[in-house]
């Protein structure tokens, strides 16, 4: 109702966006719309709008995605940045697809282990692969 009654005004929403359906709704009435906790909990929500938005299909997968950002964890390690903090971002790449729970178990796992860190980072890699060859 803003929008109609000042159409001059730029508005942009924030809170309670769950999904890209709903980000395109509202983009049909306001001017922008701010993500939030939702990209926390389920990350790949911007690979989706980057195709909304770019019309283009993306080919970046969680594979891809995955393969990035370890060198970029083991680049941090480095540096001291605790493990947990750097793992947490991984914990919602397969929201909503069979498997999720498993893969938050075992970035818990490796969060918390005495495991040798390299090893820990690989077998990571090794059940991301199972999960995409067994569709889960």
């Amino acid at each position: 109702q803003l929008k109609k009654d000042f159409p001059s005004l730029e508005i942009i929403i924030n809170g309670g966006i769950r999904n890209v359906d709903e980000v395109k709704h509202h983009l049909e009435h306001v001017d922008g719309v701010m993500l939030g906790r939702e990209v926390i909990r389920n990350p790949w929500i911007l690979i989706k709008l980057g195709t909304l938005i770019s019309g283009n299909q993306d080919d970046q997968t969680r594979n891809k995605i995955l393969e990035k950002y370890i060198a970029y964890i083991k680049q941090q390690l480095k540096s001291g940045v605790p493990i947990h903090h750097l793992l947490k971002p991984l914990y919602g790449l397969y929201h909503g697809k069979p498997g999720a729970r498993k893969w938050r178990q075992q970035l818990s796992r490796l969060s918390y282990s005495n495991e040798e860190l390299e090893q820990g980072l690989h077998l990571l890699v090794e059940f991301e692969t199972s999960l995409k060859i067994l569709q889960l």
